[in-house]
């Protein structure tokens, strides 16, 4: 049986595709007529809850767009391709064709969606021994998770410290600065280090902020 062409009738959207051709290179934007199809789930993990779409998109043979090439749909969004595999039925009536598969990130919501207040020194001034003085602004920061709080007691019975530490995940985009502090479920906590950024190199959108914080009483 003669192998079946991509049907014209399968050509009802259109991606622009840039080769991935080495290390942070891409070729230039062609225009690519396929089939393109979404399907979105979501699953649990210890970060929150992920809203994942799994994107598929069936073109014609000799469509060139190796592992890690840009693409942008026709709604502007933007991904790269995870896969490209040539698709063919055997004995079955089915068109050889391209298959693929698009990484367009996850979209992440918290656990609890919980809210927790930066607290923003800033110097004002000096007292009369010479010593800065402070002035704190509350800024609440909504959409965040608390994870791994952990208590340790260290010290004699009689004078027991107990340091409590964790991870606070702030939204995409949130200033951490070197004097702030961190109000979590009630309770004042330090900052340790300025937060890191947790960017995906092959994802086009900023990720979330993550910082360590710690709490000593006692």
């Amino acid at each position: 049986m003669p192998r079946r062409g991509f049907p014209r009738l399968f050509l009802q959207h259109t991606l622009t595709v840039e080769p991935y051709t080495g290390w942070a290179s891409w070729g230039p934007a062609t225009a690519v007529r396929g089939m393109y199809q979404e399907t979105p789930y979501r699953r649990h993990t210890r970060a929150g809850l992920v809203y994942h779409v799994v994107s598929t998109f069936w073109c014609p043979l000799g469509t060139v767009c190796p592992d890690g090439s840009k693409v942008t749909l026709p709604d502007g969004r933007t991904g790269y391709a995870a896969y490209a595999v040539r698709r063919e039925g055997g004995s079955l009536p089915l068109p050889v064709h391209v298959e693929i598969g698009l990484d367009l990130g996850d979209a992440r919501s918290s656990v609890a969606g919980e809210t927790v207040v930066l607290l923003r020194r800033a110097v004002t001034g000096r007292d009369v021994y010479g010593s800065d003085t402070y002035a704190t602004t509350e800024i609440p920061i909504a959409g965040c998770s608390v994870l791994d709080l952990r208590p340790v007691e260290s010290g004699p019975t009689s004078t027991t410290r107990v340091t409590t530490t964790g991870r606070v995940i702030l939204p995409p985009g949130t200033v951490v600065a070197a004097l702030d502090r961190i109000r979590v479920r009630g309770l004042v906590y330090d900052i340790e280090g300025q937060g890191v950024g947790q960017d995906d190199p092959m994802l086009p959108t900023a990720g979330p902020v993550e910082i360590t914080i710690r709490r000593t009483t006692g």
